[in-house]
């Protein structure tokens, strides 16, 4: 939907869900900015929660890396997205913090042969299908990782996306600049398979073992695929997301953890945060 507002100057596409309150807050701001095509945008202000931040990134992406401003609507916490407000959102839109970032491209197959692309801003998760456990075997620039994991699942984790699945699943928090990825097994049998931190340039793969016996489901932000053989994930530095914060974002007082260093380099693990002392 196109409109226009005499007093507006910045070409804003608006995106959200078809819940009722959404709809709502939609309805009201469109009627003071206007709402203009996504290609037509300077950016993309998001109404909802994560996950309707996650599905505007996704196609402001498409739409030649469009920044996203998120604003949060109900119970959200949001830690992708603002307090909403209907006022002086232009105003709040020129001086917003910028935060750039790649997403994570994962190149995969099915047990059929079958290869797709992906990508992901959060996180790409491999977890289990039946009542049987993941058997994965994980290596890190072509060198293999530790033990075969056991367990659900492992997914593996932007510092934007550590805050989502990956702490959920008792990974570490990562600092937004730390130039790291979180690999993190999802109920492990082996406590020792708990969490990992590599650097950013790495490639991790991902094989499952007896795909055919022991079937898994890949899940990205957006999409998910079934009956997985193997995966291989990196940073698409030749892709650019933009997310927008007021001052002082939400993101930057993110709790912080202790992320184990298994394997890691010294390079890698100096940009760790470290436990108190005592």
């Amino acid at each position: 939907m196109f409109g226009t507002h005499a007093d507006v100057n910045m070409r804003i596409s608006f995106f959200g869900s078809a819940r009722p309150e959404i709809v709502k807050v939609l309805n009201e701001l469109e009627a003071r900015y206007g709402n203009c095509d996504i290609s037509d945008a300077e950016c993309v202000v998001a109404i909802g929660g994560d996950g309707t931040a996650l599905r505007a990134l996704h196609a402001a992406t498409r739409a030649a890396g469009k920044p996203v401003f998120g604003m949060r609507v109900g119970n959200s916490r949001g830690y992708l997205a603002n307090p909403v407000r209907l006022d002086g959102l232009e105003a709040r839109l020129r001086v917003a913090t910028r935060y750039s970032f790649h997403p994570l491209r994962i190149g995969m197959e099915d047990v059929t042969g079958l290869r797709r692309t992906l990508m992901s801003i959060n996180d790409v998760s491999l977890v289990r299908r039946t009542r049987q456990a993941a058997k994965l075997l994980v290596a890190i620039d072509g060198t293999r990782y530790g033990a075969m994991f056991v367990g659900d699942g492992i997914v593996v984790a932007t510092p934007l996306g550590s805050t989502a699945y990956n702490w959920s699943a008792g990974g570490p928090i990562l600092p937004l600049q730390s130039g790291l990825l979180a690999i993190t097994g999802i109920a492990p049998a082996y406590p020792a398979w708990a969490q990992i931190a590599t650097e950013d340039n790495s490639v991790i793969e991902l094989e499952v073992v007896t795909p055919a016996w022991r079937p898994t489901r890949l899940e990205t932000d957006v999409e998910e695929a079934s009956d997985i053989a193997r995966a291989t994930i990196a940073l698409a530095r030749d892709v650019v997301c933009t997310l927008m914060f007021d001052e002082n974002p939400l993101l930057q007082a993110r709790p912080s953890s202790e992320i184990a260093r298994h394997g890691l380099n010294s390079r890698a693990a100096d940009r760790l945060p470290r436990p108190p002392r005592g």
